[in-house]
């Protein structure tokens, strides 16, 4: 069993990752921030009051839709591979993610730039959030 700080040293050697932390990296940032991402900036699209601002939204927002979906593919192929032990440690440390957009989702700016660049008030994103981490979760 290795800690983190051996695994630091493996690391710093050039020895590959392990596929459990590469896979709770992926959980954490890429199927629970990224899929977030990808939702605040369809929203955005689709209700900012700026044309421009609209527009930049709606092209960032496939970039961070595929990015997403790369993620949730990474996370189907690790998960196959790795042990039923490390799977509940991938399985933890995602639904702790999806959990954490919940309580932490941002402050609204004031209400004419909220309006102008689409962001969702702070009771809007976070009720995306629960929908979101309830969805992920269920399909996890």
């Amino acid at each position: 069993r290795s800690t983190s700080a051996s695994r630091q040293r493996r690391r710093s050697k050039g020895a590959p990752r392990p596929l459990v932390d590469v896979a709770i990296e992926n959980a954490i940032e890429g199927c629970a921030r990224e899929t977030f991402a990808a939702l605040i900036a369809h929203v955005q699209a689709r209700t900012a009051e700026d044309s421009g601002v609209a527009r930049a939204m709606a092209t960032i927002a496939r970039e961070e839709t595929r990015h997403a979906a790369l993620s949730h593919d990474i996370h189907a192929w690790a998960l196959f591979r790795l042990s039923p032990k490390d799977r509940a440690k991938v399985r933890a440390a995602y639904l702790q993610a999806l959990e954490s957009l919940v309580t932490t989702c941002f402050l609204s700016p004031p209400e004419a730039t909220r309006r102008r660049t689409g962001l969702p008030t702070t009771t809007e994103a976070a009720t995306l959030a629960r929908h979101l981490a309830g969805a992920l979760s269920r399909a996890m």
